[in-house]
């Protein structure tokens, strides 16, 4: 049955997928998922309904995964490559606290209204998409800032003569 979109939608998707979310006073559906190795680094998606008459499903993904602001012509490029070959999900930097940050973004008219199923197929899709960029990105080596972060932390602790590389044993 096709029926008006609002948040309620989101939410149903949530519970329909099994996903454990939060709710900001908005009603925006929040969703976090942990560090996976594949895409180094863990999601936050936003999910949200938009546009003066909330007509419009806004899904935003962004990761823990921050990089130096020389890092941007780099990283523009590889956004640049990725949009050659795929359509979604928009992904733009944003710069902040002296770091820049990527957000995936996906979005949907939904004036019309909607079946559920096609609500939960488009967050599916945006998550996914999402995830998929993050897996791309890992291929292209650009080191975030956890990742120098990383390598501190080990060089100190290593000592003289060991390589960064290794874990020194205890």
């Amino acid at each position: 049955m096709v029926r008006t979109f609002g948040s309620e939608m989101i939410r149903a998707f949530c519970d329909d997928t099994g996903l454990r979310y939060a709710t900001d006073s908005d009603g925006d559906v929040v969703i976090s998922f942990g560090y996976g190795q594949a895409r180094d680094c863990a999601l936050r998606v936003y999910a949200y309904a938009s546009g003066r008459s909330n007509s419009i499903l806004c899904v935003r993904v962004v990761s823990d995964k921050r990089y130096r602001p020389e890092h941007e012509p780099a990283l523009l490029e590889v956004i640049n490559r990725f949009h050659c070959d795929r359509r979604w999900p928009k992904v733009y930097s944003r710069s902040a606290d002296n770091t820049v940050n990527l957000v995936c973004e996906s979005q949907l008219d939904l004036a019309m209204g909607a079946h559920q199923a096609f609500v939960n197929d488009f967050i599916d899709t945006a998550i996914s998409s999402a995830n998929s960029f993050w897996r791309f990105m890992r291929q292209e080596s650009i080191p975030g800032v956890q990742d120098e972060w990383r390598t501190d932390v080990s060089a100190s602790r290593a000592g003289p003569g060991a390589t960064v590389d290794e874990e020194p044993s205890e």
